[in-house]
């Protein structure tokens, strides 16, 4: 059993500017990890951060794969990921791999395969499943106290307008002139047109929500939907999704980059409805990866008093606000997957020793659910499609 992690990242863009770094030159004080070496095609990037956290830099990512290192962290496009992951896998290396896990099923289906010969770690960065929130909603289902599942719903909008057209072509143009910052490119507008990525706003959001109802209402049964190009040379930027979980319960999934209300950052919002409450929930900043800050959870009222209080005066319910811990997701994830590596993980306060992270079986599970979404949507009679 190793007792340090060299460790490398593949990828300094969004995800590693919001998600990792607030913590993690902290986090790497602790004597069994050390980042050994980055990548990323941007030189300005890998230079910048090599320098900040006194390790190599590698502009080209299969050098840093054979670097030395025991673990990488690969947060680079999707449709990179399946070569990254089998030829790590090949050097015997433990993997935390970006979400969506790739394009299609048959790259997931190769991406555990090697893994799975090389006997390494994948886990997928579905880190939602770290979120305090939702770890806490699937502590109260797996305790009963919302009865039996009825519904799931998640709405996840933003308001991405068409950057290249006037008067946003020229405000983005001017912030890169004088401020130099080209904020398409920050914001990775590869995911608004590139055919590579195999589908569009679902698919970069959608296995977030799909992971983590399958989570705590156990597996989906039949797939239906409805998928729209709003606008032109995008790809989809519109999807509501229907789902029926095995335990009889129902999910509704709808994302979109094109609501008015909504700006860049957007909002994720939802609830779980069962037989015996409701829990309501916001993410305040999903681009920041903010965590869910309270819960409010609807109950019938505990009295036979208030009980008939509640119907004599037609009272709506009141809900129950509970305050949640401010968690860095990624970093738990990440302390997760290296712990795991070094045989050294904690319990969880409430799950205990079981391994909840997503694996790639879980990230696959989420790809085949989108494309059965998007083969729905493109159907010009949608019915349910059934899950095999």
């Amino acid at each position: 059993m190793k007792e340090k992690i060299n460790l490398g990242i593949i990828g300094l863009g969004m995800v590693f500017r919001f998600g990792y770094l607030p913590w993690l030159k902290s986090y790497l004080r602790q004597p069994w990890v050390e980042l050994k070496a980055v990548s990323d095609l941007k030189e300005e990037l890998g230079v910048k951060y090599s320098r900040k956290f006194k390790c190599d830099y590698y502009k080209g990512s299969f050098d840093l794969l054979k670097s030395g290192i025991d673990a990488v962290i690969i947060n680079s496009p999707n449709w990179t990921h399946e070569e990254l992951v089998v030829e790590a896998a090949n050097s015997k290396l433990h993997i935390l791999c970006e979400k969506p896990m790739a394009p299609t099923v048959e790259a997931c289906d190769r991406m555990i395969s090697a893994c799975r010969k090389s006997g390494v770690l994948l886990l997928i960065s579905q880190m939602r499943r770290f979120n305090p929130g939702f770890q806490k909603i699937r502590e109260f289902v797996m305790k009963g106290e919302l009865g039996d599942l009825v519904e799931l719903n998640v709405n996840w909008p933003f308001f991405i307008p068409e950057i290249d057209k006037s008067p946003y072509k020229e405000v983005l143009s001017w912030i890169e002139r004088y401020l130099h910052i080209n904020l398409a490119e920050r914001y990775g507008s590869w995911r608004l047109k590139d055919s590579r990525s195999g589908g569009g706003n679902f698919l970069d959001h959608g296995p977030h929500i799909i992971d983590f109802f399958r989570w705590i209402a156990g597996d989906i049964t039949h797939v239906t939907g409805s998928s729209n190009v709003l606008v032109k040379g995008r790809n989809e930027d519109y999807t509501k999704c229907v789902l029926k979980f095995k335990s009889g319960a129902t999910g509704y999934i709808t994302t979109t980059i094109y609501d008015f209300k909504y700006g860049l950052i957007g909002k994720a919002y939802g609830f779980i409805r069962g037989t015996r409450g409701r829990v309501d929930f916001t993410l305040p900043n999903p681009v920041r990866f903010k965590p869910i800050r309270y819960l409010k959870i609807y109950r019938e009222p505990d009295s036979n008093l208030k009980k008939v209080l509640t119907l004599a005066t037609l009272r709506r319910l009141g809900g129950k606000r509970t305050r949640l811990q401010k968690k860095y997701v990624f970093k738990d994830q990440l302390d997760y997957f290296l712990t795991t590596i070094l045989g050294k993980r904690r319990p969880h306060p409430v799950f205990g020793d079981e391994d909840f992270a997503a694996k790639g079986e879980d990230g696959r599970y989420a790809i085949k659910i989108v494309e059965l979404v998007y083969k729905a949507a493109r159907s010009e009679d949608p019915r349910w499609l059934p899950v095999s």
